[in-house]
């Protein structure tokens, strides 16, 4: 009997083993990425394609490094931003992540905020930040967009911050007439998306 329990045993654990094995293939597959035609099928694949590009491109491996991705700004003004520009940033940071970069997001408050709207813990408060003094900001992804004819060009920088040199680069366009935007004045019109 104690053999029968010993061979059981050892049987089941193989079983684990294997299965477990099995389910860790899974989340090492590479996603197909199938075209979309819609507007914002158009521009998640660009910033696939912006991410890509930045990876590819660069000079030294940062990918361990701790990185802070900005919200892009106009060429024009680069003291100025749109719907676009803080979207271009989310969407990057979420390529980034899947690609397994260390990506830091310096928005974090030191509180959570609960009010009859919901649960808040981003702001752009600088008063309300919460600044971790031990970690060090490797590099940073800025980026511009500008409108050109009828396309919107969209550049991005990776910049190692201890002295400015510039480790990556990426570049995108995307077509100005699906997207109904200010590009240059305001922060806080929401992009429309116009088509299909």
């Amino acid at each position: 009997m104690k053999k029968l329990n010993i061979i059981l045993f050892l049987i089941f654990s193989f079983l684990l083993c294997v299965n477990a094995k099995e389910l860790s293939k899974t989340y090492d597959r590479k996603v197909e990425i199938i075209p979309s035609q819609t507007p914002e099928g158009i521009f998640n694949s660009r910033i696939i394609l912006l991410a890509d590009q930045l990876e590819q491109n660069l000079t030294k491996n940062v990918k361990c490094c701790p990185i802070v991705i900005t919200t892009f700004v106009s060429l024009d003004n680069i003291e100025k931003t749109s719907h676009l520009g803080r979207l271009i940033k989310e969407n990057l940071q979420h390529e980034f992540l899947i690609r397994k970069w260390k990506v830091l997001d310096i928005r974090l408050s030191r509180n959570l905020y609960i009010n009859k709207h919901g649960e808040f813990i981003l702001s752009r408060n600088i008063n309300k930040l919460k600044l971790n003094n031990g970690v060090k900001i490797e590099s940073v992804l800025v980026g511009t967009y500008s409108k050109l004819g009828d396309s919107i060009i969209i550049n991005a920088k990776l910049i190692r911050v201890s002295d400015n040199t510039i480790v990556s680069s990426g570049q995108i366009i995307l077509p100005a007439d699906l997207y109904d935007i200010d590009l240059y004045e305001s922060t806080e019109n929401k992009i429309e998306i116009i088509g299909e």
